[in-house]
């Protein structure tokens, strides 16, 4: 079962800006908006936690990503750095 948009990804960037193209439903973060829209993650869903840890399912592909960091850690993790380099990462791994 895939989460249902609560707030759209516009409302979200209009009222509480996070990372573009993320609308928000019942404690997940969809990925719905530009620059997701028509790309291989439109429809996935991410769980951010605590110092970087992020959960971020691909339904279309089947595949969990899963980002993992020591709490607490020097080493935290940003949403933008997840969103944009380690995901997309992970993804060129999974569909190069």
């Amino acid at each position: 079962m895939e989460p249902t948009v609560v707030t759209s990804a516009d409302e979200v960037a209009r009222t509480s800006p996070f990372i573009p193209g993320l609308a928000y439903g019942h404690l997940w973060w969809i990925l719905s908006g530009p620059p997701f829209r028509g790309g291989p993650l439109e429809g996935a869903f991410t769980a951010s936690g605590a110092y970087g840890q992020f959960m971020t399912v691909i339904p279309r592909w089947d595949v969990v990503v899963a980002h993992k960091t020591l709490a607490p850690s020097a080493r935290n993790v940003p949403a933008d750095v997840y969103f944009n380099r380690i995901l997309p990462q992970a993804i060129a791994l999974i569909r190069p």
